[in-house]
């Protein structure tokens, strides 16, 4: 139970803003990426909150899988001590995702410099809590350097890849076969989503993102039946990734 509520909330991170697959899902279904993080929000906490709802059931059902602290625990800790850990390991993100989000969607900032804003938070915080190394500003700014590396190298070779599919008639291809399936938008819809499922357990989000999601956008949106926006079709493709 404990492992499987790590792995569930762990996915979560692509999908609540601030989120890295959000910034490049927007990038590739052509929207903006602050319309994409206010739709993401929703969804975002449904899913934290349905997981917590099969925590507590499960638990109330089987009290043994999520046992409370022993009386010993209890009594070595007071509850102003375990509310004043509660904060001290909560307020700081919950600072850094209003100080990103809230400068997008006040206006005040573009998503990119939003992440400045989000950097300088952190910065400030790791100073605050005397964690602040030039060692560690260091292995920060190499693994950023590293991180932002390899993203433009996907995108680089995901879009030679696009292009030499579309070019060969993979494109063209897709769309014939997806038009040509009987239920409208919502079979096709449903078809698109259950492949990028399956892919998902091989190739990871930005993969995804990146190849799968120009081909099929432009092909759903275009149905005059859909009647859904390019901000409705990115959540629930991050939605799918996540799961």
């Amino acid at each position: 139970l404990a492992s499987g509520a790590v792995c569930a909330g762990g996915t979560l991170g692509i999908l609540i803003p601030p989120s890295i697959m959000l910034v490049v899902m927007a990038d590739q279904a052509a929207t903006s990426v602050g319309k994409l993080f206010a739709g993401a929000i929703v969804p975002g906490l449904i899913l934290s909150g349905l997981y917590i709802g099969y925590i507590l059931i499960r638990c109330g059902f089987k009290p043994l899988e999520g046992p409370p602290l022993s009386k010993e625990e209890r009594q070595a800790i007071t509850k102003f001590q375990l509310l004043k850990m509660v904060l001290k390991s909560m307020v700081p993100p919950i600072i850094l995702i209003l100080g990103v989000l809230g400068s997008i969607f006040a206006g005040i900032a573009t998503p990119t410099e939003a992440a400045g804003v989000g950097a300088l938070l952190a910065f400030i915080m790791t100073v605050a809590y005397g964690k602040f190394t030039f060692e560690g500003l260091k292995t920060a700014v190499i693994n950023t350097a590293k991180t932002t590396s390899m993203v433009f190298i996907i995108l680089l070779g995901a879009a030679m890849l696009t292009s030499a599919f579309r070019g060969f008639g993979g494109e063209e291809l897709v769309k014939h076969f997806l038009t040509n399936l009987e239920g409208g938008f919502w079979v096709q819809f449903i078809v698109v989503m259950a492949v990028m499922f399956v892919l998902g357990f091989f190739l990871d989000f930005l993969e995804i993102a990146v190849v799968v999601v120009p081909i099929v956008a432009p092909i759903l949106l275009a149905d005059p039946g859909a009647n859904v926006t390019a901000v409705w079709f990115g959540v629930m493709v991050g939605l799918n990734i996540q799961t």
